[in-house]
């Protein structure tokens, strides 16, 4: 027998997936995630809230709620972007479906790929320091670096 492929996960299900399950590993109800995001200075989180966002009848977060939700969670935003058990991921209804592996590394800047402008994405991409800093450079001012005139 075999199985049809499986589709990509929009962004919106995969985080709601993520969510749910990393509370259930936590042994969390809903109620405790909904006081922990309150804790964290989302007044009117509860129960219902965190249903809601679980079961998609709620199908968005805002950026301060998903970094919320992953600090709370304890999980990389990443994973909670593009979940760990996704194998292909889609950033938009009309992009092309990718490997989950392609979607992480565009996601922390190592791949071009999903942009519409490959040339713009790697003349503003953050270039890693040491000592943990991240600065953005340009790529003209990198490239007068290389070769001083």
């Amino acid at each position: 027998m075999t199985h049809p492929p499986r589709r990509a996960l929009p962004i919106t299900e995969g985080f709601a997936r993520m969510t749910g399950l990393l509370r259930r590993q936590r042994d969390w109800t809903m109620g405790d995630v909904g006081a922990r995001m309150r804790d964290e200075g989302f007044d009117g989180w509860n129960r219902s809230i965190v249903s809601n966002l679980e079961t998609l009848r709620r199908r968005d977060a805002s950026l301060d709620e998903a970094t919320g939700l992953a600090r709370v969670l304890g999980a990389p935003l990443l994973h909670m972007l593009v979940p760990i058990h996704a194998r292909t991921w889609r950033p938009t209804p009309n992009a092309p479906e990718v490997s989950a592996e392609v979607a992480r590394a565009w996601l922390i800047g190592q791949d071009a790929s999903l942009c519409l402008d490959e040339d713009w994405y790697w003349h503003h991409r953050p270039i890693p320091r040491l000592g943990g800093s991240v600065i953005v450079e340009r790529a003209a001012d990198r490239q007068e670096e290389a070769d001083p005139r």
